[in-house]
């Protein structure tokens, strides 16, 4: 109480005022004692809702100030009217204090998320350096197995320096014609000694058609698919088709070990493997995630479905939706 009155002290201090100023009115012109009554009772009816509110906003105004406090700081509190009282005074002083911590907070947060970017990035181009030197070794000893371990590991090296694009907001997209048979054909050419190794099939039937995308990212989104394809099917092969009634729509179809159903809601969230996942100790979690991101990005829609020890589908509509329904 003694808080509420500190904080409504002008308040108070200007109704006291009013009413000695009346009551001197009252006895300088002796008013009647029911019209004096009178201005009283609408004094006091006009004055309980004012007091109503002003007592409300006090009490929230203080528990948001509270709350603030106790470091519970939400961007609403900017909201917040401070009024001219040593009470509200005192905590706007740790308002602007608790702002001013958070502006640095996010300056030294993004500082090292910029610093963490350039060592990965200068990691990733050291890294590459030796890749190539032993994937020429492996070339001249004519050493398929080296080969194929140095295109794994390259291929988890693209992996991140495509992640640290994508989420560094460098969305160089670059939209043009491509021929989506012949994109198709340059990604299972870039995984050739794997289907060689696990003497896994490719059946290949797409339409000669060009794609309205960009190619780079396309690109990897399919490469993503059939690597993952690649390392979870143990026989058979993969099938890569475009439907006979709309050439946009390509499947691409293996014969692994499926996705159970419980993983297929979390497949493409940041960092999730699953079951699958948990047999393979080089899984990242974060291929699919960048499929997912980059289809979304592109509008393209598409679908994953899968069956345990049967294989997985996925399924894309390279018809962008704003070109569909317009």
């Amino acid at each position: 109480m003694k808080n509420l009155i500190e904080a409504n002290k002008s308040y108070l201090i200007s109704g006291a005022i009013f009413t000695l100023i009346y009551l001197l009115m009252f006895f300088i012109y002796r008013l009647d004692i029911l019209i004096a009554l009178y201005g009283f009772v609408m004094y006091v009816v006009i004055s309980i809702p004012i007091i109503v509110y002003r007592t409300f906003k006090y009490k929230n105004t203080i528990k948001e100030l509270k709350n603030l406090v106790n470091n519970e700081y939400k961007e609403e509190f900017e909201n917040v009217y401070f009024e001219n009282n040593s009470l509200e005074k005192s905590y706007y002083k740790i308002y602007k204090k608790k702002t001013e911590d958070l502006i640095t907070e996010k300056e030294d947060k993004k500082n090292l998320l910029e610093e963490k970017n350039e060592y990965l990035t200068m990691w990733v181009h050291q890294v590459k350096t030796p890749m190539s030197v032993i994937s020429l070794i492996a070339d001249k000893d004519g050493d398929n197995r080296i080969k194929t371990e140095v295109l794994k590991a390259n291929e988890y090296i693209d992996q991140m320096i495509n992640y640290m694009k994508f989420e560094s907001f460098s969305q160089d997209y670059v939209f043009k014609k491509v021929n989506l048979n012949k994109l198709v054909n340059s990604v299972i050419k870039k995984y050739r000694l794997l289907f060689f190794e696990k003497n896994l099939y490719v059946n290949l039937d797409i339409e000669d058609i060009d794609v309205l995308t960009d190619e780079k990212w396309l690109s990897f989104v399919l490469q993503q698919i059939v690597f993952n394809s690649l390392k979870y099917t143990e026989s058979g092969g993969i099938k890569i088709y475009t439907e006979k009634e709309n050439s946009y729509v390509i499947h691409i179809v293996d014969t692994g070990m499926g996705i159970p159903e419980e993983d297929l809601k979390n497949i493409v969230k940041w960092g999730f493997t699953g079951e699958n996942g948990r047999l393979d100790k080089n899984s990242t979690g974060i291929g699919l995630y960048l499929v997912d991101k980059i289809l979304k990005n592109f509008n393209y829609d598409y679908e994953i479905n899968s069956e345990i020890n049967k294989g997985t589908e996925f399924t894309i509509n390279l018809k962008r939706k704003e070109i569909i329904i317009n």
